[in-house]
């Protein structure tokens, strides 16, 4: 069969909306200053109440529906923004930037260790490329994506692709695709490679011991399984699918305990959930609730009676995690006080 290589362009109308944004950026970065997080941060007395030692949640952003994030080494986030069509960075100190816009179809979003900021383009069957200093620049891949909702990448710059439409994980090295997982058909199935199946894939994280970690549907329904992958295409679920029905929104993997404290060698999974539940996964797929079941909210204070919307993207980084909370237009930081 001949090699069908795809130039990972932005679409015609993509490159158009690209060219005009470079047209345009620099203006935007001459007039639009810098903007403080901490200024708009919810500095509430029920945070100052908290002792010393005790988890807290805080506000450190708010911006229009944000919907996925990711950080690089030094902890710097980047958050999209769909409605907006931008990425924003945000650093550890609280500032604010505009890092890239345009009308594209942003999905999962990560940095690698070159700086580099890549992102999953689904409607665009493809994955962007933005350098650290926000230029855009075009990939080469050699197999066709199909709605492609995430991606993870290794240190040496390995790219794992959550290729949704054609139900399979991609191993991408200096752009020569192979199917690491999937055998191309929806269905649920554990077993190597090309024999096991997916339904839904949504999101995908590496851990620090090669293994990757995915959310999945099963069968007819949409995020509701958590699978593990071994660098050898071993998959497995962690989550099954059971009932009452609880829909994953996104997932982070990071070698902390359920009170965030570390274990260097030993990772975890953080889970967000719709109705604003976020909890812990240990290796064996026991959860812990980290938020109290509740109804949709948005409160901050003590873990305990924080409340949270729809929190649609989590990253964790040193010992905190990073929230995306959609619906209530809202980047949260849990960490201990």
């Amino acid at each position: 069969m001949k090699k069908i290589t795809s130039r990972i362009l932005w679409m015609p109308l993509v490159v158009l909306a690209l060219l005009t944004f470079q047209t345009c950026s620099k203006n935007n970065d001459a007039i639009a200053p810098t903007i403080n997080a901490t200024a708009i941060a919810n500095k509430t007395a029920a945070i100052s109440a908290v002792p010393a030692g005790q988890l807290v949640v805080t506000t450190i952003a708010r911006r229009n529906l944000p919907n996925r994030i990711c950080h690089d080494d030094d902890g710097t986030l980047y958050v999209t923004a769909v409605l907006d069509h931008r990425i924003y960075r945000i650093t550890q100190t609280g500032s604010i930037r505009v890092f890239y816009e345009n009308p594209l179809d942003y999905q999962g979003i990560k940095v690698a260790k070159s700086g580099s900021v890549f992102v999953a383009l689904g409607s665009a069957n493809a994955i962007g490329k933005i350098s650290s200093s926000g230029v855009p620049d075009r990939i080469q891949i050699s197999r066709k994506l199909k709605h492609p909702n995430d991606i993870a990448i290794a240190d040496d710059g390995t790219m794992y692709i959550a290729d949704a439409g054609h139900y399979r994980i991609l191993k991408v090295v200096h752009g020569t695709a192979t199917i690491l997982a999937g055998k191309g058909i929806p269905g649920f199935q554990d077993s190597l490679g090309t024999k096991a199946a997916f339904s839904n894939l949504t999101s995908i994280k590496l851990g620090h011991d090669g293994n990757l970690y995915v959310v999945d549907g099963y069968f007819n329904y949409s995020n509701v399984t958590i699978r593990k992958i071994t660098p050898d295409g071993m998959v497995s679920t962690l989550k099954p699918f059971s009932f009452p029905i609880s829909h994953v929104l996104d997932i982070t993997v990071n070698e902390m305990d359920k009170d965030l404290n570390p274990t260097p060698g030993k990772e975890s999974i953080f889970v967000a959930y719709t109705g604003g539940a976020i909890t812990h996964m240990d290796a064996t797929g026991h959860e812990t609730p980290l938020t109290q079941p509740a109804p949709f909210g948005y409160s901050d204070g003590p873990l305990k009676t924080a409340k949270f919307g729809f929190p649609t993207g989590i990253t964790a980084f040193n010992n905190a995690l990073y929230i995306v909370d959609n619906t209530n237009n809202a980047i949260r930081k849990i960490y201990r006080k």
